[in-house]
């Protein structure tokens, strides 16, 4: 797999005809040990991907149910358990509404500044950006990850809506 990136623009050549992409959304992990149903959906989830060859994973967010260290660290393990360190998936990681939130503060002691959500996404699920653009073998990937944690319009600023459009 080549791999080049290109103002901004990561592009990958895949010696293929065909193709595998998977797709999955809301994992809503815990950390590890409160969600093991969640857990196991997403290991099998994995498994299946890796046993058909898949080349590309395209996650739309809600990695975690409240986005605190331990559910990431969970989410990473889980994903290294399958495909280990050093995988040759092409990532095309969303963030999500939910990726933003913390419960309350009390009970975390942390407040989720939006640049601390951002960079704890980054680090461990391994993507440069929330907003990135990828080809793949000719086919455009435009990942739109929300600004901030509501549900609604306001959850995207005109500013990432426009940059991606102009790509």
């Amino acid at each position: 797999m080549q791999q080049q990136k290109s103002e901004e623009i990561l592009r990958y050549n895949l010696d293929t005809d065909t193709l595998k992409i998977g797709i999955l959304s809301d994992l809503q992990l815990e950390p590890k040990g409160e969600s093991d149903k969640y857990d196991e959906s997403f290991r099998k989830t994995l498994e299946f991907f890796k046993a058909n060859d898949v080349q590309m994973i395209i996650n739309i967010g809600d990695y975690t149910d409240t986005a605190l260290k331990k559910s990431y660290e969970n989410y990473q393990r889980i994903y290294q358990s399958v495909y280990g360190e050093n995988s040759n998936i092409i990532p095309s990681f969303i963030l999500g509404n939910h990726d933003y939130w913390l419960p309350n503060f009390v009970d975390c002691w942390e407040i989720p500044f939006k640049s601390k959500m951002i960079s704890r996404f980054e680090k461990y699920t391994g993507e440069i950006s929330p907003w990135t653009h990828k080809v793949v073998n000719g086919y455009h990937f435009i990942a739109v990850s929300p600004d901030n944690g509501k549900m609604d319009d306001e959850a995207y600023s005109k500013k990432h809506l426009n940059g991606q459009k102009r790509r």
